[in-house]
Formats: C-alpha cells, sequence, structure tokens
C-alpha cells in the first residue's frame, strides 16, 4: 500500500499544474495599451448610467468587443498573428 500516498501525491501534483502563461510580446503589449487606450471604448463608458444594471452590462460587452476589435486591427497592422486565432466572438443582440 505504499503506492497510495505517491499516488495520490502524483495526482494533487498534476491538479496544481496548469498550463505556463506565455509571455506577452512587445507588439502585443503596446496593441493591448493601445486598445485600452482605443476612442471607441471612451465613447461607450461616456454613455453608460450609474443606475440600470441592464444598460451597464450591454456597454460592458460593448467595451470589450471594441477592446478585442481594436487590438486585432493594431496586431494586424504591426503584421503580428492576432492570438487566439481569427474567428469573431458571437454579439449579443440588444
Amino acid at each position: 500500500m505504499k503506492t497510495t500516498p505517491v499516488l495520490l501525491l502524483l495526482l494533487s501534483l498534476a491538479a496544481c499544474g496548469g498550463r505556463a502563461a506565455v509571455p506577452e510580446s512587445p507588439e502585443a503589449a503596446a496593441c493591448r495599451s493601445e486598445a485600452r487606450n482605443s476612442p471607441a471604448i471612451g465613447e461607450a463608458y461616456s454613455r453608460m448610467s450609474g443606475t440600470n444594471a441592464m444598460q451597464q452590462q450591454a456597454i460592458r460587452n460593448e467595451v470589450a468587443a471594441a477592446e478585442r476589435r481594436a487590438f486585432a486591427n493594431c496586431m494586424r497592422a504591426r503584421g503580428q498573428s492576432v492570438p487566439g486565432g481569427g474567428v469573431e466572438p458571437e454579439r449579443l443582440l440588444r
């Protein structure tokens, strides 16, 4: 029965291990910063009211989509591949 503790140790170590974070390239870091400062994001946040939770969620979804688009456009303009593939995520209808 010595194998049981060893097996439990190996299983617990395997459960803790995940994918190692891939360091972001300088181009990706610059594009991510540029995307966060995109005019579309500022415009979307300017329409957010403080009381309507449904509107706030819709604006957050719009901001996330605008940031993804700006990041992808910047990466393409720099001749880099877009991480995660080229499929555009489904957008929720309002």
